[in-house]
């Protein structure tokens, strides 16, 4: 069964959500930052997070980032390890 490759019109659908994050997200920088971040910049990285393996890493380095502030106020059970088969809680 062959599967069928995304029509341009799939591809604009999934690429409209992640653009209008970053528009937003580009909306609350400063303003004289928000004339350095161009539609073509959003654009291009919302493209990337299409695809799975960037998106993988994104979404690593989001629970490793929200593992180190946890760890940093002191929430027990809650530290940053490099160690992917470890999963206990720091001792």
């Amino acid at each position: 069964m062959d599967i069928a490759s995304p029509i341009p019109q799939d591809l604009q659908a999934k690429l409209y959500f992640p653009v209008k994050q970053l528009q937003h997200m580009a909306g609350e920088l400063p303003p004289k930052y928000q004339m350095r971040v161009p539609y073509e910049l959003l654009s291009g990285l919302a493209n990337s997070l299409l695809n799975d393996t960037i998106f993988a890493i994104v979404k690593a380095r989001s629970v490793a980032d929200q593992k180190s502030i946890l760890e940093k106020a002191g929430v027990p059970g809650f530290y940053v390890t490099n160690n992917h088969v470890r999963n206990k809680h720091k001792s």
